[in-house]
């Protein structure tokens, strides 16, 4: 099953999938611009690592003779060969890479094409040297070993100017030597799979009373992976980089994604309470979008609702009001034709008699409904002891069945804050209920226990319960579990009704479940009273 995410994280979740195809696509974008493969590091931060690496290893090769390349090549990439990169020297030509020091003494074909001769890609100059160290034979300056160098033309000094400046010749400093950049290139070869660079030192210093020595020395790398320690990419600038732009990122955006969801937040909870039967609108907001104008359509249909509602139910208890009267003169004038009417007649006036009381059971029960749905903030709470309470209720709905047990813990300093009429009516509609689907079957009982600021009023029996489908529309008015509305099976459905009515109206709230292995538990959460209040 996958978990469901929050709007918030989702909206998030599509800004790093954002930056992702961004950075792809950046990525791609350099490769087109400055070419694929890995010579395209070379034009940061890793070439000039490999050119200072080149130019220490050729400084320190300079100053000894080739027999001690081994212990200078070590001195130079001891640090590298810890972090697990491997180096050697090779004198390279156009047809072989001669081994001189190092870790590896062979090199594969792919990397062998590419270090030997000139590197690939480069420019072939023939008016100055390759690797600005000392010319290739045949040309001028070029010195065999152990031989004098080769002269070099002189070229006759330019002829001088009119007489311009009759002043003495200024002396110009020589400009400091400008170190030449060593060649250098990247590229990856599988099976296995290793990563290797090169950096092209030409002829150091000792190589000149060698013979054959003008064979220039390239310094090889190589590495199982393709950070090469941090010598070939260091990744902590990338990372350092992401970081900034995700936090950036995030900036922007979690205030925006905070706002969105707070407001959607509020509405639903506002909807959530509206579909519990409390038309609270929600808060106002300063908002002037979507969502504001969202916010404020649900003030306005919260408000209307609430109206509707409460016409519906002052209409509702108005009615039955209206009707008790005249319900109540038939049913006096009917009790005087009874002790007047024939002995054959007495059937039908039981009859409508009988008729007449339930029609104003029903119209009490109507009144008890309207009045507790429209108490709402009408209503003045004040401590009620729950056990004299309870008590009382027991006494007076236990009266017509003085068979039935009905158990009792109540602890006398268990006081809540409610009014005593509302919750005397939903205890007795409770209770009442219990007492005629489930009295027959087993004790009943009615338990309290207190947690934080809240006490939990518990009425259990040992009924056969309810279908759990249907537990929830139980406090629907006018719904019961069996369709029929005959009187051996029950009223009218307003009992539990009346029972969520009047415990909301104390801020409560109530609760059906079904008991195991059978019974059912009706759970009133009320507000804790301390007695000293």
């Amino acid at each position: 099953m996958i978990a469901r995410l929050s709007l918030r994280w989702k909206i998030l979740a599509w800004l790093f999938l954002n930056l992702l195809v961004l950075g792809v696509a950046v990525t791609l974008f350099l490769r087109a611009q400055f070419g694929a493969g890995l010579n395209s590091l070379l034009a940061g931060p890793a070439g000039d690592r490999l050119e200072t690496l080149g130019q220490v290893t050729l400084a320190a090769l300079g100053e000894t003779t080739p027999e001690k390349y081994e212990a200078a090549l070590e001195s130079t990439c001891a640090a590298w060969r810890e972090r697990g990169v491997r180096a050697a020297l090779f004198r390279t030509s156009s047809q072989s890479a001669d081994f001189v020091a190092g870790d590896f003494k062979t090199l594969p074909p792919l990397v062998f094409e590419a270090v030997k001769d000139r590197m690939p890609g480069l420019p072939q100059r023939v008016d100055r040297p390759s690797f600005g160290l000392d010319p290739p034979p045949g040309e001028p300056g070029f010195r065999p070993p152990g031989g004098e160098r080769e002269p070099r033309p002189v070229l006759p000094p330019p002829a001088r100017p009119p007489d311009q400046f009759t002043g003495p010749v200024p002396v110009v400093q020589p400009a400091p030597p400008v170190p030449r950049m060593l060649q250098k290139f990247m590229l990856v070869s599988r099976e296995p799979r290793t990563y290797w660079a090169a950096v092209r030192l030409g002829w150091p210093g000792a190589d000149r009373r060698v013979p054959g020595g003008f064979k220039p020395v390239t310094l090889v790398l190589a590495s199982d992976s393709i950070r090469g320690g941090g010598l070939f990419f260091d990744y902590v600038p990338w990372l350092m980089l992401g970081g900034a732009l995700l936090a950036l990122s995030l900036l922007f955006w979690l205030p925006f994604v905070t706002s969105l969801t707070r407001s959607l937040a509020r509405l639903t909870r506002s909807a959530e309470a509206i579909a519990e039967g409390t038309f609270e609108p929600p808060p106002d907001t300063p908002r002037q979008d979507e969502l504001g104008r969202l916010n404020r359509a649900h003030q306005h249909m919260a408000t209307q609702l609430d109206s509707f509602v409460a016409g519906q139910k002052r209409f509702l208890g108005d009615t039955a009001h209206e009707l008790l009267s005249p319900l109540a003169r038939l049913e006096v004038a009917l009790s005087i034709l009874e002790h007047r009417a024939a002995a054959e007649d007495q059937r039908y006036i039981d009859k409508a008699l009988d008729e007449t009381r339930q029609m104003t059971g029903l119209l009490h029960d109507l009144l008890s409904f309207s009045k507790a749905g429209l108490g709402g903030a009408a209503v003045s709470l004040q401590p009620v002891a729950l056990a004299p309470l309870v008590a009382a209720v027991v006494a007076r709905e236990t009266a017509e069945k003085p068979g039935t047990t009905v158990v009792q813990e109540i602890p006398p300093d268990h006081v809540v804050l409610a009014d005593a009429g509302l919750l005397d009516r939903a205890v007795a509609n409770g209770l009442r209920n219990a007492l005629r689907y489930a009295g027959d079957a087993g004790p009943i009982s009615l338990t309290s226990r207190a947690g934080g600021d809240r006490i939990m009023l518990t009425l259990a029996d040992q009924g056969p319960g309810v279908e759990p489908a249907l537990l929830t529309r139980l406090f629907d008015p006018f719904f019961r579990p069996d369709d029929s509305r005959v009187r051996e099976t029950g009223g009218a459905g307003l009992g539990l009704a009346i029972v969520k009515s009047a415990t909301e109206a104390c801020r409560g709230t109530v609760s059906l479940n079904n008991r195991v292995p059978r019974g059912l538990e009706l759970a009133f959460s009320l507000e804790r009273c301390s007695t000293g209040d």
